[in-house]
């Protein structure tokens, strides 16, 4: 899985390490939810909303959610 869409907050794309760096600087925030009184962040970043009226940014962010599923299915194969 690459990516989540929560109707009310927009779309979330997967994170890693490599890729965190790049929803920091533009300036997204982590998926949240609370569970048992407590909240907690998934490896989820929102896009900016400017991708979402550009179907070229759009790419570029949806490519970034890949890469990171793409590198974390690695590391579960290797484990």
């Amino acid at each position: 899985m690459f990516a989540l869409i929560d109707g009310d907050d927009g779309v979330y794309v997967k994170s890693d390490a490599d890729s965190v760096g790049f929803f920091e600087a533009a300036q997204c925030y982590p998926f949240t939810y609370r569970s048992r009184g407590r909240e907690v962040a998934l490896s989820y970043w929102s896009i900016p909303h400017s991708a979402l009226d550009d179907r070229d940014e759009l790419l570029l962010w949806a490519r970034r959610g890949v890469e990171a599923a793409l590198r974390a299915s690695q590391k579960g194969r290797l484990s």
